[in-house]
């Protein structure tokens, strides 16, 4: 990835959640936590090694071209087996492996993005900034699938919407990550109103 092989040094709250083959996967993130680039990852082994084909959902379909482009296709360009892999089918908004497995990358806010697209695994980017209109159908394009994984990845944006409805956040399991305080020693969430105070330049305790 960008050129050095990826590593979650430092980014070890993502080693679980990676891991977890479950088939409904919710993921509250913060911004720039790495959790994209990790799915990606995730996404070009899924697809090379267990062959399962996937869509690649964004909010929007401008969106995509530009996300291709800064994220997808130089981790493509970068490896060496990933591009003897997607010599197949190489354009913008679809990868196709020599395998005949594919990448698709979609907006939600165009109907018929949706349409034809069946798939074995579905993720979800910035799902609480998605137009709600299509993405029933959306969940639906795994239907015929023997797999069928359905991930959500969102930075949470107003309660009650997006991943914090009812079914979504609030139905999984709610794992959280803790972090141990260097002073007390007690494992905690790591909470904005708790542990931050504006105009400080360290952390509190929430103990």
């Amino acid at each position: 990835v960008d050129g050095r092989d990826f590593s979650l040094d430092g980014r070890e709250y993502i080693v679980q959640v990676i891991r977890d083959t479950s088939p409904k996967l919710v993921v509250k993130k913060a911004a720039q936590t790495a959790f994209t680039i990790s799915f990606l990852v995730r996404s070009f082994h899924w697809i090379t090694q267990r062959q399962w084909h996937h869509l690649y959902l964004l909010p929007l379909k401008q969106g995509a071209i530009p996300f291709v482009q800064k994220r997808l296709d130089p981790m493509i360009s970068g490896s060496e087996y990933l591009s003897s892999q997607f010599s197949s089918v190489d354009n913008r908004l679809h990868k196709q492996t020599v395998d005949a497995i594919s990448l698709l990358i979609r907006g939600v806010n165009i109907e018929s993005e949706m349409q034809e697209t069946p798939t074995d695994v579905i993720v979800f980017d910035e799902y609480d900034r998605m137009a709600t209109d299509f993405l029933e159908d959306a969940k639906h394009r795994t239907d015929g699938s023997l797999v069928k994984r359905l991930t959500y990845l969102s930075t949470p944006t107003v309660p009650g919407h997006g991943l914090d409805a009812d079914d979504e956040w609030w139905a999984s399991d709610m794992h959280k990550w803790f972090v141990q305080c260097p002073h007390c020693d007690r494992f905690q969430t790591f909470i904005f109103e708790e542990n931050v105070k504006i105009g400080a330049d360290k952390y509190d305790c929430a103990f």
